[in-house]
């Protein structure tokens, strides 16, 4: 009879082992936000300059974005990501030639998906139109605080997809006596791959 219930007991244990193995091995194989990564991107951006009493449009423009970019994510507290990446851009807007950026994150984790908000700062190198072109500074190259949000998710074990729409407030620029904001909107789409 006691023989009988250590049996039982045995076989139940190893039921319950035969059944959590699995969860623990797929656990182990789930990708990891954690380390470096290296990637393209393509997408739009929209530039525009907006008088700074808002009285009127005075002139944008909107063409295909791509680029390069690089970073590390780290994991902590057991959902939440922090990273940094830097990247260069290359436009097909007229009047703005390429940008470098540098940008941090922070992510809420689920699984194989992150979500949060990305803050950081760019240096766009613009082209003059004519004098009264769309760039109206001596200056060409343009640093900006940018701001914006993330969605990545992996794809398989090493290949990360990603979406980002980020805004770029530059420094206002002068046209005669009127001060001017100088905005970028862009949207990517990002292909890394995970070190």
């Amino acid at each position: 009879m006691l023989g009988e219930i250590k049996m039982k007991k045995l076989a139940l244990a190893a039921v319950l082992a035969a059944s959590v193995a699995p969860l623990s091995i797929a656990h182990a194989n789930c990708p990891k936000f954690d380390g470096g990564y290296v990637g393209a991107n393509i997408g739009w951006g929209m530039t525009h300059i907006d008088p700074k009493d808002k009285t009127e449009f005075v002139e944008g423009t909107r063409g295909a974005v791509g680029g390069f970019h690089a970073g590390c994510d780290k994991v902590f507290g057991g959902n939440w990501l922090v990273g940094a990446e830097a990247g260069v851009d290359f436009s097909g807007q007229e009047y703005v030639n390429e940008s470098y950026y540098i940008q941090g994150k922070l992510g809420y984790v689920i699984d194989n998906v992150s979500f949060g908000p990305i803050i950081g700062w760019k240096n766009t190198h613009f082209r003059n139109k004519n004098d009264n072109g769309f760039i109206n500074e001596k200056s060409k190259h343009k640093n900006g605080f940018v701001f914006g949000w993330q969605l990545s998710a992996f794809l398989t074990s090493h290949l990360v997809g990603a979406m980002e729409i980020s805004n770029t407030h530059y420094k206002d620029q002068k046209r005669g006596d009127r001060k001017e904001k100088l905005n970028q909107r862009v949207f990517r789409l990002k292909l890394s791959y995970k070190i």
